[in-house]
């Protein structure tokens, strides 16, 4: 049975969060059961609410921990690039600058957010 789509990016359906495809982008209220489960999930991960009958991708509920579990990696990569910047910043930037109390701030805020990336990555 296919459900029907909910295409606009509307507000989510009362007292329920819409299911939201990870691939297509379809919304609805009644996604398909999902196929070969076992096989298309990981250990760990976050477990699909059903699957888009568009697609055929997996479909999640549209949380915000849902949104925070899909942005992780860019965060992560982010911080990686503040880190890699200030590095090359202290390499190349003159002692005046490297001096200065904006750069020994943005210095301090860098090393705050290695034990974050150490965590995230399990690399301690």
């Amino acid at each position: 049975m296919k459900a029907k789509a909910n295409t606009t990016k509307g507000a989510p359906a009362p007292n329920q969060p819409p299911h939201l495809c990870d691939n297509c982008g379809w919304r609805g209220d009644t996604p398909d059961e999902i196929r070969n489960l076992w096989e298309r999930v990981d250990t760990g991960g976050i477990m699909p609410s059903g699957q888009c009958p568009h697609c055929g991708a997996l479909c999640y509920l549209d949380t915000p921990a849902q949104r925070l579990h899909a942005a992780a990696p860019a965060l992560l990569q982010a911080c990686r690039d503040a880190l890699e910047i200030m590095q090359i910043a202290k390499a190349y930037f003159p002692q005046s600058i490297r001096n200065s109390a904006r750069f020994r701030l943005l210095n301090i805020e860098a090393n705050s957010i290695r034990p974050a990336i150490a965590q995230a990555t399990g690399t301690n």
